[in-house]
């Protein structure tokens, strides 16, 4: 276990570094005619504090979305019955109001099932997203905007 706390360290500075926050979107197939919902997209949105503008394929914001991946792989452990799927590297910069219009980073990951693109969301994919965010707060990652959050506080201290 020793070996695992400087790993949550090391990432808990990289969420306080570039105050990584994440949404969570519905994920939908179109079936015939109707669309259903079938997992989850869970978004990491990261940037860097001390940056007002960057480029999105500058060194700093390949930086950022290496950051946001080593976060993602910690957070989302193996489970037979989903699927994740880690996007590659998004060439633009997200903005908005929630999070003061910060210039953010983003990583995009759909969680599904690990068989069958068309079945219906079920505990299997709820689950595990809620193991993923409760692995994100232990960071201290926030939902939505940024708060300093001591990791594995679950709570929010102060808007920064």
């Amino acid at each position: 276990m020793s070996s695992l706390v400087p790993a949550t360290t090391a990432l808990a500075q990289l969420v306080s570094r570039y105050h990584v926050c994440w949404e969570v979107w519905p994920e939908y197939a179109l079936i015939g005619q109707k669309s259903r919902q079938v997992g989850f997209e869970l978004e990491l949105l990261g940037s860097d504090k001390d940056l007002s503008e960057f480029a999105p394929v500058c060194r700093k914001a390949m930086e950022i979305h290496a950051a946001l991946e080593a976060v993602a792989r910690w957070a989302l452990v193996g489970d037979e019955q989903v699927s994740c799927e880690i996007s590659p590297p998004d060439t633009s910069l997200r903005y908005s109001s929630v999070r003061e219009n910060r210039p953010d980073v983003t990583l995009s990951i759909k969680i599904l099932h690990r068989t069958g693109f068309d079945v219906p969301v079920d505990d299997n994919e709820r689950d595990y997203l809620e193991k993923a965010k409760a692995r994100l707060r232990q960071l201290g990652a926030c939902e939505h905007r940024w708060y300093f959050a001591k990791p594995g506080s679950g709570g929010e201290l102060a808007a920064v």
